[in-house]
């Protein structure tokens, strides 16, 4: 699959700064971050183009968070929209230094324009 930074626009028109990773036809894209310093959460957004979106490319696209190789959640980005967020609380996790895996998953997974942007950080997401 390809990965890159990019800007997509979200319903208004705005410009949104993410990770381009289409899913890939043969199976889950992974996406590696070694040594990341981990607060309670992962926070982020899941986004596609808005135009694209909005005419509905088909199915859903998940975002995987795997610490240390093991699943933590998921984010699942729904048709129609441009840009949604999420959010992954990382329980025992939390305060400690790991190598952090997100993967894209997607059925059907040819042609489906996904980005992701995503941190870590402590305390409550702002209102």
């Amino acid at each position: 699959g390809f990965l890159s930074v990019t800007v997509i626009d979200d319903e208004d028109y705005r410009p949104r700064r993410c990770i381009w990773a289409h899913p890939s036809a043969v199976g889950p894209l992974s996406i590696r971050f070694t040594g990341v310093p981990l607060g309670d959460r992962v926070r982020g957004h899941t986004g596609m183009p808005w135009v694209l979106a909005r005419d509905g490319v088909g199915g859903h696209v998940e975002l995987e968070l795997r610490i240390g190789g093991a699943s933590v959640g998921r984010a699942v980005h729904p048709d129609p929209s441009a840009w949604t967020p999420f959010e992954i609380p990382l329980g025992p996790h939390a305060g400690k230094t790991a190598d952090v895996e997100l993967v894209v998953h997607s059925d059907p997974a040819p042609n489906r324009p996904f980005c992701f942007q995503a941190d870590s950080r402590w305390g409550a997401p702002p209102a």
